[in-house]
């Protein structure tokens, strides 16, 4: 499941609460050219498991 997050911050900030509340990490953030130039998106597993992603296209 993606968010779609205001500004590369925000991204940032999403991540890190989410590592704080007990996820674990999958991609720290960063840009993902493989996706597009400005993919800048950050991931995690929560508890169960599932990927999470904070995701901001803006550069």
């Amino acid at each position: 499941m993606a968010f779609s997050a205001p500004t590369r911050d925000a991204v940032r900030e999403f991540h890190a609460a989410a590592l704080a509340a007990g996820a674990r990490d999958k991609v720290s953030p960063r840009v993902c050219p493989e996706y597009h130039e400005n993919y800048f998106g950050g991931f995690v597993y929560d508890p169960d498991g599932l990927n999470l992603e904070a995701v901001c296209h803006l550069e």
